[in-house]
């Protein structure tokens, strides 16, 4: 074993030493670097998606307004566009969709109306 050992460091130096077992910690910094930097260029390829479409996804619809009852005037006619039984934050709520805005309507309404509501 020493015999080929000599022969083997005189024909390419290092070279014979990586055949039985020895690592090059320099070389194996750099092959794993080069893993590293094609598996990064693979990634951004396959999951790269522009800001024009990751806006489109995340954009939010425009809602409309939240009023209170109060701030509607009184004896003014408005055309109720939809309404639905919604759980708020205090517990099953009637939301009022009007043209331009939208009502939440009080408990002693909200329990009259409750069954009307559910069953439209």
């Amino acid at each position: 074993m020493l015999c080929s050992t000599t022969a083997s460091t005189t024909n390419g130096g290092s070279g014979g030493l990586l055949k039985f077992g020895l690592r090059n910690p320099v070389r194996e910094r750099e092959r794993e670097r080069e893993i590293l930097k094609s598996t990064i260029n693979l990634l951004n390829q396959d999951y790269y998606m522009d800001l024009q479409q990751i806006n489109e996804a995340c954009q939010i619809k425009p809602q409309k307004p939240i009023q209170k009852l109060k701030e509607l005037a009184i004896n003014e006619p408005r055309k109720i566009t939809c309404a639905k039984c919604v759980s708020g934050k205090f517990g099953t709520q009637i939301l009022i969709e009007l043209d331009d805005c939208v009502v939440f309507l009080p408990k002693r309404v909200a329990a009259a109306l409750t069954n009307q509501v559910d069953a439209e």
